[in-house]
This record gives C-alpha cells, sequence and structure tokens, in this order.
C-alpha cells in the first residue's frame, strides 16, 4: 500500500474507556480490515458497516476511508456507510479522506484528533467538503469544521442555516463568532472546549443542543433569545468566567447540569461575576444537578412555577446566603436516599445559616417540607423587601406598583430573568412596574423587593 496514502497503527483490543463508544457496541459484530480500518456492522442494514475508532488513532499523511470492507474471518464484503461516534478519536493525520458511499456522519468523529482537511469524494449524495470543512450536500449545515483546520478568515456560507453536532468542538484558538441570524439549529456541543470570550444567540434559533458551551474557560457572557423553553443540559458546564448571562422568561424547564459548575466564583472572591440567579417564573422542572458545585453563588431565586427540582440542583452551592422560593406550593425535591429528606438532597452542603424566604401563606408548608434543610424560614410580604447581600445602605419602598430607592448612589433595578429594567438616578428616583419579583442594586448592596 502507497504509504503516502495510507499508514495505519493498530493495536490490540479496542479500549472502551479510551475511546468512549464501546459498550453500545460490544453485542454486535465487528472486526478489522487488513489494512488497519476497525468496523461494526449497522443494525439498521447488516449490509453496512460504521467506521470505529482504534486505540492509538489513525496515523499517517492522508487517511483515506475505503468504500467497502471485509471481515477477514468471514469473507464477507460490506459497504461502509458511516463514519461513527469518535472514529479518529486521537487520529494524527492531516488529511481524512471519507468515501461517496458514507451517508452518515457522526458530529463526534473527528473529537480530540488532529485533523486539519477532511475530502468527501466525489458522488457521494449526502455530504461535500469545501476547502477541507464538510457540509450537507445541500449546504444548509455545517457538519464539520476540522479540529487543525485554520479558522482565520472564515465565515458561514450564505446558505448555511444549522451549525451540527461537535461543528467547532475543540477549536482551541477559536476566540470570537458571531451567529448570524439566519441559523435556527446549533447541535450538541457545537462550540465545546473553545475559547469563545462572549456569544449572543439570535432569536432566529429555534433548538440548542446541549454541552453547546461546555468547558469555554473563557466565556465571560452569554446571551439567549427570548422565547426559548428549555435551557440545555450541560450547556455552560465549567464555564468558570462568567459575568453575564441571562434566563430568558419562556423558559419552562432547565436540564440537567445545565449550570454545573459555572459559578465557582464571585464577588467574595473578588471577580466580578455572576453570583446570583433568579429562575424564571415559567420554569416548572429544573433537573438533576442543574446548578451544582456552583460555589461562587450568594443568592438564589426560585421562580413560582418550579414543582419540582431534581436530585443535587443546588448541592455544594457552599457560599448562599439567601434562597427565595416563590411557588406558594413548596416543590417536590427528588431524593435517593430514604433517611433523608429531598430538600436535604437538592440543598447538600448549603450553609446551614441560610436564609429561606417563601411567601407568607407558605411558612408552615415549607417547614414541614423543607425545614429538615432550611432552619431559618422567612415570610416574603406581599409587598415586601427582602435584604439579600450587604453594603452601603439605601432605603427602598413599594407602593401601588412604584418602586422608591433614595441612594446617593443611584440603583439599578433587574427583572427575574436578570434584565435590567431600571436604573434609577442619584438622590432619590421612582419607577412604576408590573407585579413580581425584582433584584435592586446599589454599589456593594443589592435587596430582593416583591411588587
Amino acid at each position: 500500500m502507497n504509504k503516502s496514502l495510507l499508514s495505519v497503527i493498530v493495536s490490540g483490543a479496542l479500549l472502551s474507556g479510551t475511546c468512549g463508544y464501546a459498550q453500545d457496541e460490544t453485542d454486535r459484530i465487528t472486526f478489522k480490515t487488513s489494512d488497519g480500518f476497525f468496523f461494526v456492522v449497522n443494525d439498521d442494514d447488516p449490509t453496512c458497516v460504521s467506521l470505529l475508532p482504534v486505540n492509538e488513532g489513525y496515523q499517517g499523511d492522508v487517511v483515506t476511508v475505503p468504500s467497502t470492507a471485509t471481515d477477514p474471518s468471514t469473507g464477507i464484503t460490506y459497504t461502509v456507510s458511516a463514519i461513527g461516534e469518535m472514529a479518529f478519536y486521537y487520529a494524527r493525520c492531516p488529511k481524512v479522506v471519507y468515501p461517496a458511499s458514507i451517508t452518515h456522519i457522526d458530529g463526534s468523529a473527528l473529537f480530540n484528533s488532529y485533523v486539519a482537511d477532511v475530502e468527501v469524494a466525489e458522488g457521494n449524495e449526502t455530504y461535500v467538503s469545501v476547502d477541507g470543512i464538510v457540509y450537507t450536500k445541500d449546504m444548509t449545515t455545517l457538519c464539520s469544521f476540522p479540529p487543525e483546520h485554520k479558522y482565520t478568515g472564515y465565515s458561514l456560507p450564505e446558505s448555511v442555516t444549522a451549525i451540527g453536532d461537535y461543528a467547532f468542538c475543540g477549536l482551541f484558538y477559536l476566540d470570537s463568532f458571531d451567529i448570524p441570524a439566519r441559523i435556527k439549529s446549533i447541535g450538541n456541543a457545537a462550540f465545546m472546549g473553545t475559547r469563545l470570550k462572549s456569544i449572543v444567540i439570535p432569536s432566529t434559533v429555534e433548538h440548542i443542543g446541549g454541552q453547546t458551551f461546555q468547558n469555554c474557560k473563557q466565556l465571560t457572557s452569554v446571551e439567549f433569545p427570548e422565547g426559548m423553553t428549555v435551557m440545555p443540559d450541560h450547556v455552560v458546564t465549567y464555564c468558570t468566567k462568567l459575568e453575564k448571562i441571562n434566563l430568558p422568561s419562556t423558559l419552562t424547564k432547565i436540564e440537567a447540569y445545565a449550570f454545573n459548575g459555572a459559578f465557582v466564583y464571585g464577588k467574595q472572591y473578588g471577580m466580578n461575576l455572576v453570583d446570583e440567579i433568579v429562575v424564571p417564573d415559567e420554569v416548572t422542572v429544573i433537573e438533576d444537578g442543574a446548578f451544582q458545585g456552583n460555589r461562587g453563588l450568594t443568592s438564589v431565586t426560585i421562580g413560582k412555577s418550579v414543582s419540582f427540582i431534581g436530585l443535587y440542583v443546588f448541592a455544594q452551592c457552599s457560599a448562599l446566603k439567601t434562597v427565595t422560593s416563590l411557588n406558594p406550593v413548596p416543590p417536590v425535591c427528588d431524593a435517593l436516599d430514604e433517611s433523608v429528606t429531598g430538600a436535604e438532597e437538592a440543598f447538600y452542603e448549603v450553609p446551614a445559616d441560610c436564609v429561606l424566604y417563601v411567601p407568607a401563606e407558605s411558612v408552615d408548608a415549607y417547614t414541614a417540607a423543607w425545614g429538615a434543610k432550611f432552619k431559618d424560614i422567612r415570610p416574603i410580604a406581599g409587598a415586601g423587601v427582602a435584604d439579600i447581600e450587604g453594603g452601603e445602605s439605601f432605603n427602598v419602598s413599594v407602593a401601588g406598583g412604584v418602586l422608591t430607592v433614595e441612594s446617593a448612589l443611584g440603583a439599578d433595578v433587574y427583572d427575574c430573568a436578570g434584565v435590567k429594567v431600571a436604573a434609577l438616578a442619584d438622590g432619590g428616583d421612582s419607577v412604576s412596574l408590573p407585579a413580581g419579583i425584582y433584584i435592586v442594586r446599589c454599589g456593594e448592596k443589592a435587596v430582593k423587593v416583591a411588587l
């Protein structure tokens, strides 16, 4: 074989712990060809196979995936129809060539690889490559921007309306990206592990996949669009430099681990990072671990429609001073251990002196449901003010839907989505607002106001 076209180093059995695919494939027919490729027979079409990873990764100047593969133990020849999950994991090859027979490319195929360019053979009816980047044949979806491909000067073709799974995953040097208003879908892990500093998602986006910005360690600002109803799982997990993030008022569900480990530093560490979260009023479900490990949070407000809180949702939020729950009926907190209450697990390792604010008529209900965890449960008056953060004092009053602040520094007012709704002047100023919960911030002090 011409080693300028293909030089593959093949190891023994594939370690599932290394490449991550294998547990789903153990009961299926797999084989290695004489030229070192590893395949699995497809469940949906036993005449076809998918390419799988090998331990050391495929290596060579150019790796050309064949259009057919023969199982050496049976002599059966299959059509190569798919590039499987993490197929080029740890592959050290500048260029990969996919055959015309390919009808499916898993989004994670180039995950953690050193591939710079991909070529799709002429005649492929599903995919096309342009300058080493893979798109769907109709050029409406960006499928894969290879991890080692030079990004300088790149812009999405005008025809593209979707960014596929893992499309930019692992582009270490990608520090800025403008999502065009024509984009309707952003796939799973599309920007995972990049160095993006800020991102604005336009209102045209109808779908955002899980893990979209996970491990974007330089990300300081994310703007999600109004109209969004589900906050995806792991969406900003481990994005530890966030200074600004909004939760759209239209959200109805926050999926598992959406913000896990994102707010680990805050003002108590001398950093101007997110330290308050307000769960919007339309949210009904917060899934497991959604805010787990956020030791930078000092204040959490749980919207009035939240009825279910999953396992460890606020666990290890070890700096929380106040939790406000606006639902008159205490949300059900899931529990694994029958020896403890759901609230004890949902708020595991939240400080014992954290104050829980609840509707005045619901103090007894919360004491019964959450009292094993919270020993200081206080009422929110129908129209009232509660301190949530210390600092210079200022006066806040509410009457007839009007909020008045008397402060030498002026004040900013935020709604439950974290959006600033008013900037009040120095000395004394007022603003008329709809009924709801607001955060008033003046310098280093903040108060929660119920109108």
